[in-house]
């Protein structure tokens, strides 16, 4: 298990390191939020790690993850972002559409997830292309009719378990993966669906 990991880690940092990366900060309407990004495209999709409870999310937690899909979807860039409230993934929106983006997904994970399932449904039909929602610990649905939404989450993990009822009380279309795992992180999910990537790209392609 310990040489799965190394090896598992050590593919991680290569792939990341062979798709490059450019850092910068977004500053839009008085807002400055630190951005990493990985890929070219004009479909934009802006990325929202987690964190635990009383830290700020750090774009860096999505890196591996990030640079795996940029590198498999031509076309799409990934913008993970260190995002601390509303404000801040509202100016990643509104700055990926100034800058040429055609169509914008969300992505997140645990609290990232969260944010974007309460943002994305505050907001009009046909805003976002698509939403993926990693792990979260939100029950409450989303109602975008002309929004492809993508859920993902272990059953043994607690925290995500209300991830069925929030799949449940959102509208098609929508796409469930309930895995057999227990594990909170992106890497468990990953683990439990090797073609975890793959599903994503394929989604935000169609």
């Amino acid at each position: 298990m310990i040489l799965r990991n190394l090896l598992l880690c050590f593919a991680g940092l290569t792939l990341a390191a062979s798709v490059a990366a450019e850092e910068f900060d977004i500053k839009q309407d008085g807002v400055t939020v630190a951005a990493l990004a990985y890929g070219s495209g004009d479909h934009v999709v802006l990325a929202l790690p987690g964190a635990r409870p009383g830290t700020q999310p750090n774009r860096n937690a999505l890196k591996k993850f990030s640079a795996e899909i940029a590198e498999k979807g031509a076309g799409i860039k990934i913008v993970s972002i260190s995002w601390s409230d509303a404000g801040s993934l509202a100016a990643a929106v509104r700055h990926a559409r100034e800058n040429g983006a055609a169509k914008v997904s969300l992505l997140g994970h645990s609290r990232g997830a969260e944010m974007i399932r309460q943002y994305a449904s505050a907001q009009p039909e046909g805003e976002f292309n698509s939403l993926i929602l990693l792990s979260s610990g939100d029950d409450q649905g989303i109602p975008l009719e002309k929004t492809k939404k993508l859920f993902v989450y272990n059953k043994g993990d607690a925290y995500a378990r209300p991830t069925a009822a929030s799949f449940e009380k959102s509208a098609e279309p929508k796409q469930m993966l309930a895995l057999d795992g227990d594990g909170h992180l992106v890497d468990h999910l990953k683990a439990e669906r090797p073609s975890l990537i793959d599903d994503i790209v394929e989604m935000l392609k169609l």
